[in-house]
C-alpha cells in the first residue's frame, strides 16, 4: 500500500474569504446568530409559519396571495418579485452591470451577483489553492 497523499496549503493561496473582501465586503459570511424570537405569525389557516422579522411574515405572506409588490419597469419587461431585492438584483440583467469581480490572480471575469462569483471561485480557483505532494 502507498502512503496517502499529504496536501499542503499553498502560503500565497486566494481564498473565498479573499474574493468577498474584493468584491466589496467586509469579509467572508459570518456564522449565525442565536435564533431570535418567532413573534411575526401567518394568520392563514393551517399555516404555522412564524418569522423574527416583519419584512420575512411580508414575503412570506404574498406566497399565500400570490401578490408580487416589486414591478420591473424596464419597458416590455414587467417581471415581478415578492422582495425588493430580488427586483435589484433582475435590474442588472436590463443594465448589464456586473458589480462583482474575482480577485483571483490573472482573472478579469465580473458577475451580476455576489453567488455567481462564489460559484465560479470554487469551480475554477479554488482547485488552485492545493498544492498535492505524493
Amino acid at each position: 500500500l502507498d502512503p496517502p497523499a499529504m496536501v499542503a496549503e499553498s502560503v500565497s493561496s486566494l481564498t473565498i474569504a479573499d474574493a468577498f473582501i474584493a468584491a466589496g465586503e467586509s469579509s467572508a459570511p459570518t456564522p449565525p446568530r442565536p435564533a431570535l424570537p418567532r413573534r411575526f405569525i401567518c394568520s392563514f389557516p393551517d399555516c404555522n409559519a412564524n418569522y423574527s422579522k416583519a419584512w420575512k411574515l411580508d414575503a412570506h405572506l404574498c406566497k399565500h396571495t400570490g401578490e408580487r409588490p416589486f414591478v420591473c419597469d424596464y419597458e416590455g419587461c414587467g417581471k415581478a418579485f415578492i422582495r425588493d431585492y430580488h427586483l435589484n438584483r433582475h435590474i442588472l440583467t436590463h443594465t448589464g452591470e456586473k458589480p462583482f469581480v474575482c480577485a483571483a490572480n490573472g482573472c478579469d471575469q465580473k458577475f451580476n451577483t455576489k453567488s455567481n462569483l462564489k460559484k465560479h471561485f470554487e469551480r475554477k480557483h479554488e482547485n488552485q489553492q492545493k498544492q498535492y505532494i505524493f
